[in-house]
């Protein structure tokens, strides 16, 4: 069971830095191994385990939570969870090395793999200063809601936004396909290849994926269970705009409450100033639940969902695995949409044509591209009403920007919601491996400075999606370069490039 949790505790490490020390050694030598070589170890390690764990031994010992956190000693889990950790890895790898990871993949799939709520691998929270405090626990990270996700949410699946009975008089419903917002082009940056940038939604819209209101809070909505316990500021007040021209006063002032809004991080200018009323308070956008801050939940490490996923996307390339694409796609949302308690949406789900704002649908056969098309907005500095073209954005950097409803986009798109909120470095690792889901660019209000930043971003290029715009690695804490000089060297030599964060790893299969 150490052996199986020490390969995933390596994964992470070498898919944030790169080399490392793959194996627990105790006669004082630190042997730093090549990304390629950890994988090797990883499968290696992950399949013999397994392979000598025995269901029958009395694992009375053990059965204890407080010694086995995910499994309380059911041995045949902690093979589920092995042989789905290989599906993980061996797809890792899919790209740089297929005959390898097609061989992996399918020894692991034929095996007993974890595919339902009880197979989950996940451990209780415990609130306070302790170990097992959860992760997303602390009052100084606001955690709204990001722009990626809400363009993937906002249309997706076609579903009536799940409106609080309390509230629903209060709240006005607005379609997000017919109407982009208020237009306030001088307050929010607009040199983002976001596809609906500048804009301000006064209302919650209409459609959405069912999982976006249990997942995130409606601002103004002070519910127990989903408003963000620490969520800071108030709706005393609503936040005003700033006059570019005279900075002592507002040009107009922005009613939040049961609204539904995001927007780009990254180089704001005088931006940042002019609209700080409205963005530096975390009670303005749909934040992260309650029952994901309050440390009672318990926290995932593997859900069936990746499984089918996993399963899904092999099929795409052909693999010999259980089950094909389209139910192994269907039933991993399934099993997302069960965690989530949005089952009894999930038919329509699957069955929907609508797009979301990237111009991905939900029905795994509808691979229908979306079109551009005009849309309502209304000018916020003049009362308005206007129509612009909505452009769906172009994702260059997987297949040249061709598909964005394709199988695999589909796939890889509900794999990435379905892992909010436990599972960042999956999606991390997804992009950089495929390009998938598409992810914005950041504001380039006004250019970076390429050689502080290493991002290449400026406001003549920030239309495009490039892989050199997103990060591929940490860089290595500097004590290891201070105190480990050797080892240090070793590692950099070993990543095949500098000690940046724009280095890529083995198995991004882009060197």
């Amino acid at each position: 069971m150490a052996r199986i949790w020490r390969a995933y505790i390596v994964s992470e490490l070498a898919d944030c830095f790169g080399s490392i020390p793959p194996e627990n050694k105790f006669d004082g030598i630190v042997e730093y191994k090549s990304v390629e070589d950890i994988y090797d170890f990883i499968l290696t390690e992950l399949q013999d385990a397994a392979s000598k764990l025995d269901v029958d031994i009395n694992m009375s010992d053990i059965t204890d939570e407080g010694t086995d956190q995910f499994y309380g000693g059911d041995v045949s889990k902690w093979i589920k969870y092995a042989n789905s950790l290989t599906l993980r890895y061996a797809t890792r790898l899919s790209k740089v090395a297929p005959e390898k990871a097609r061989t992996a993949f399918e020894n692991a799939a034929k095996g007993s793999l974890i595919t339902s709520a009880g197979d989950i691998a996940q451990i209780q929270e415990v609130d306070g200063w302790h170990d097992l405090v959860g992760v997303m626990s602390r009052t100084w990270n606001t955690q709204p809601i990001s722009v990626t996700i809400n363009n993937m949410m906002i249309g997706l699946g076609g579903i009536d936004f799940q409106v609080p009975a309390e509230i629903a008089e209060e709240v006005t419903l607005k379609d997000a396909r017919q109407y982009l917002g208020r237009r306030f082009d001088k307050h929010f940056p607009t040199s983002t290849n976001d596809p609906a940038p500048g804009y301000f939604f006064d209302a919650l819209p209409s459609k959405i994926d069912p999982r976006a209101s249990v997942l995130f809070s409606i601002p103004g909505y002070v519910d127990p269970v989903i408003y963000p316990s620490n969520s800071i500021g108030t709706y005393d007040k609503d936040p005003g705009l700033i006059d570019p021209n005279n900075t002592e006063n507002f040009i107009t002032t922005l009613k939040m409450k049961y609204t539904w809004n995001t927007w780009v991080a990254g180089q704001w200018e005088n931006k940042t100033a002019l609209s700080s009323e409205v963005t530096g308070t975390s009670a303005n956008f749909p934040s992260l639940s309650n029952i994901y801050r309050t440390s009672d939940n318990k926290r995932v490490w593997f859900g069936p969902w990746e499984t089918y996923f996993l399963l899904a996307e092999a099929a795409t390339y052909g693999w010999n695995v259980p089950g094909d694409a389209k139910s192994n796609y269907e039933a991993g949302i399934a099993a997302s949409f069960e965690y989530h308690g949005v089952t009894g949406f999930l038919d329509e789900y699957l069955a929907s044509e609508e797009y979301n704002r990237i111009g991905t649908s939900v029905a795994f056969n509808h691979t229908t591209e979306a079109q551009p098309y005009t849309v309502e907005y209304i000018d916020g500095y003049t009362g308005e009403t206007k129509t612009t073209t909505y452009n769906y954005p172009k994702n260059s950097i997987y297949l040249n920007g061709q598909y964005n409803n394709d199988h695999l986009t589909k796939i890889i798109t509900q794999k990435y919601l379905a892992q909010v909120p436990w599972l960042p470095l999956e999606a991390w690792s997804d992009h950089r491996r495929l390009g998938l889901p598409f992810f914005e660019n950041q504001a380039v209000e006004i250019d970076y400075n390429p050689t502080n930043d290493e991002l290449p971003l400026t406001k003549s290029n920030y239309m495009e999606c490039k892989w050199e715009f997103y990060q591929e690695r940490f860089r290595y804490p500097s004590s290891i370069q201070v105190n480990s000089r050797e080892s240090y060297e070793t590692a950099v030599r070993l990543n095949g490039g500098e000690d940046k964060i724009s280095t890529t790893l083995w198995w991004t299969n882009r060197k």
